[in-house]
């Protein structure tokens, strides 16, 4: 059963592709023990001509080859060359010429050239006589599933400000299309980007003119300073799945800005991207991260005690279980179970 069909596209909610429902439908019927299957799609009454024409008895949508996007054939070149599947050059045309990619566009040799080129320039990939070796930071960006061109940005920043390294996550095309800046916004943003941002982050922005990539920033710097969901909606519309939406792929691109770190010998960049990563995740402050660690202490439970004077874990330990439930749901409601 189909209960939902619409999906917002950043402007209204729009039916979902016919490729996507006809690929869930597809799921109807048991293997092995069913011959046929049946799909329901549940629409409202003056929607049914439009779910019969989109879905049942219009014209499938075009395919098209994920591979002819530039950063899709950047990542699967380098994988298929760290993963040693492809040796060399003509092993990697050869590859490329069985693909539906191939099949829909014809000779695509001096695409894959040119971004095997890409790759050599980046330093990601070396050839040793006629045959094809990853270096390890390429191995390293194949591994994170990061397009090359931003496994070797994060490879070169030198960023340590907090906002800085989110802006740095921001201006990658993981994280794009950023959140959508309103006409009324636009002079606040500006006015803050040559407050908070380095010469180098604002001439990018400057220069890409990408004011949503700001904002994206601004609203995770929010967000690990502890706005909350209700918060961030109101003050720049922003809605809360779409939020956490981001911050997850936010959470991955820090993460793997850790990674690149520690393997370039970048320490400082490494232990702010570690701190940042988890703070992402939780949504806290710096100081409550240890508090985080503990099995049900979220964001507003840990900033809860933390007021109350319980700021690590030891001093969590010297608290009876009736004296943290008091802290928490107050006096009133501490017979509640906490952990």
């Amino acid at each position: 059963m189909i209960k939902d069909i619409k999906r917002y596209n950043g402007a209204f909610s729009d039916l979902l592709p016919k490729n996507e429902v006809i690929q869930m439908m597809g799921r109807a019927g048991r293997p092995k023990y069913d011959t046929q299957g049946t799909s329901i799609v549940f629409c409202t009454e003056k929607d049914v001509r439009k779910v019969v024409d989109q879905y049942f008895t219009g014209k499938m949508d075009p395919i098209y080859s994920q591979l002819s996007r530039e950063p899709d054939l950047r990542m699967h070149c380098l994988s298929l060359i760290s993963s040693l599947d492809c040796k060399t050059k003509e092993e990697l045309l050869e590859f490329f010429a069985n693909t539906f990619y191939s099949k829909q566009y014809g000779d695509i040799s001096n695409k894959i050239e040119n971004t095997l080129e890409t790759l050599k320039e980046l330093d990601l990939v070396r050839l040793k006589g006629k045959l094809l070796l990853s270096t390890p930071l390429g191995k390293k960006i194949s591994e994170l599933y990061l397009d090359p061109y931003t496994g070797y940005a994060f490879s070169q920043t030198k960023q340590t400000n907090d906002f800085d390294m989110l802006f740095t996550i921001c201006n990658t095309p993981e994280l794009k299309p950023g959140f959508r800046v309103r006409k009324e916004e636009q002079e606040f943003l500006w006015d803050q980007m040559y407050e908070v941002l380095s010469e180098e982050n604002a001439a990018i922005l400057q220069e890409d003119e990408s004011l949503d990539t700001f904002k994206t920033a601004t609203v995770f710097h929010e967000w690990i300073n502890e706005k909350n969901e209700n918060e961030l909606l109101e003050q720049y519309d922003v809605l809360p799945g779409i939020l956490q939406g981001k911050l997850k792929n936010a959470e991955w691109l820090m993460h793997s800005l850790t990674e690149i770190s520690f393997l370039k010998n970048n320490t400082s960049v490494y232990e702010v991207a570690k701190k940042l990563t988890k703070r992402i995740r939780e949504g806290v402050k710096e100081e409550l991260l240890e508090l985080c660690t503990i099995r049900g202490i979220g964001r507003v439970r840990a900033r809860r005690l933390f007021n109350a004077g319980v700021k690590t874990l030891e001093d969590f330990k010297l608290k009876s279980k009736q004296e943290v439930q008091d802290i928490i749901y107050g006096k009133q409601h501490s017979q509640q179970k906490i952990i």
